[in-house]
């Protein structure tokens, strides 16, 4: 493989150049960092006028084996990672076998704080796969932003260069409180846990009690007038 030097050489001979007075236009040129391999490209463009004042700019990028981009259902809100990337068909068309293609991918998951995701760790995905799932309501993982790391490997067991990561946020679904008491009929559906039933309880008990003293405490006054007389 070619060394960034020659890369950064091969990539500055591409560049167009402006001529003053001259309509221009944006540009596209093609890099082909196929031809170097993966690894990471910089790019310098450079104007210069007939002053000799020239203005300067860079692009830095990676080329790398695997690429992914994240989308969710609109109507199952299933999260799903759609892949793009070269597979390894064993050989060439001149039956050289390839070594430098994908023929498998490693899935791993982690959280903000960077911890590994034990129930979404080493998904293996095989080609010609292009979409996948990532199960997050299905482990019952809380709400939160996720790093989604895909390593590609070739047909020697080596990993491709450097890994493709995709950051995504996941919205758990609300969960009804689960200490609410199931007691049907007209509060079937006030969700109304144990404790507000509790508080409630508590405050009819009082109220019965002073009533029921009060009650009491009359016929009491009333069987000692029934006495007088």
């Amino acid at each position: 493989m070619k060394t960034l030097k020659k890369i950064l050489v091969s990539a500055l001979m591409l560049l167009a150049i402006a001529i003053p007075g001259q309509a221009v236009s944006a540009k596209e040129i093609d890099i082909p960092a196929a031809e170097y391999g993966y690894g990471k490209y910089l790019v310098t463009a450079k104007g210069v006028g007939y002053d000799g004042v020239y203005d300067e700019d860079s692009v830095l990028f990676y080329y790398l084996p695997v690429y992914a981009t994240a989308s969710i259902d609109d109507v199952t809100g299933k999260h799903y990672v759609d892949l793009e990337y070269v597979a390894d068909d064993g050989e060439t068309e001149a039956g050289e076998e390839l070594t430098g293609e994908v023929a498998k991918m490693i899935i791993n998951v982690y959280d903000k704080d960077g911890k590994l995701v034990e129930a979404l760790s080493n998904v293996t995905v095989l080609p010609p796969t292009t979409r996948i799932e990532i199960p997050f309501a299905a482990k019952e993982l809380p709400s939160g932003t996720y790093t989604i790391s895909i390593s590609a490997y070739n047909t020697d067991g080596e990993e491709l260069y450097k890994p493709f990561l995709l950051t995504v946020e996941y919205k758990a679904a609300e969960v009804p409180d689960a200490g609410a008491p199931d007691t049907g009929g007209l509060f079937q559906n006030l969700n109304i846990s144990k404790e507000d039933y509790l508080v409630s309880g508590l405050i009819v008990f009082f109220v019965l009690g002073i009533v029921a003293f009060g009650i009491v405490a009359r016929n009491k006054k009333t069987d000692s007038r029934k006495r007088r007389r």
